[in-house]
């Protein structure tokens, strides 16, 4: 339904990001900024944000990540941690 409301977002808590994807079965927004990746709902709110999840592009773009159809389910590409003891060569 559409209306004429607005809702507006604090700039300090939102950040212009250089992607997003709009998860349509979860009315969501996951939007890319600077390696970083955080989901928003229609009310302006964070919903979540993956601290640990740096992607390997700065800049990234929609064509770096893959969402199943069921939207639960984010590939992409990343940075090691480098603190990851598991990754070999470290």
């Amino acid at each position: 339904v559409r209306n004429a409301q607005l809702t507006e977002v604090s700039s300090t808590e939102f950040m212009t990001p250089s992607a997003f994807i709009f998860l349509y079965e979860n009315q969501l927004f996951l939007t890319f900024r600077n390696r970083t990746v955080a989901v928003w709902n229609f009310r302006g709110e964070l919903v979540t944000s993956f601290d640990d999840h740096l992607l390997w592009h700065p800049n990234c773009n929609t064509n770096n990540i893959y969402i199943t159809s069921d939207q639960d389910l984010i590939i992409s590409y990343c940075k090691a941690d480098p603190d990851d003891s598991s990754v070999e060569g470290t």
